[in-house]
């Protein structure tokens, strides 16, 4: 068994029970590629899925800027680390100058 499962048998483990250590090995640009795969576009079926808390309405997936843009409420929800934040009070009220 794994050293993990080896820890929850204790209280029963024999002679007959054995363990094998188990070091992960990472590359060195592990870390690098793992916060690439933060900064990938968000899937394309999850933005047909996602609408406005408020509305039920399409958003306008704004890349740049790392925001869901809901048009008709003119609020713009922020997406961090890929993941939307779709609260009304983590919404940014877009300018009345700015297009949605």
């Amino acid at each position: 068994m794994t050293e993990k499962d080896a820890v929850k048998c204790g209280a029963f483990a024999d002679e007959r029970m054995w363990f094998m250590r188990i070091d992960a090995l990472l590359p060195a640009t592990f870390d690098e590629q793992l916060l690439a795969s933060w900064n990938t576009p968000m899937d394309a079926k999850l933005l047909e899925i996602l609408v406005c808390p408020i509305c039920k309405g399409p958003l306008v997936h704004k890349r740049a800027e790392q925001e869901l843009v809901c048009k008709p409420d003119r609020l713009a929800f922020p997406v961090r680390d890929g993941i939307p934040v779709m609260l009304e009070d983590e919404a940014r009220k877009l300018d009345p100058n700015e297009e949605p």
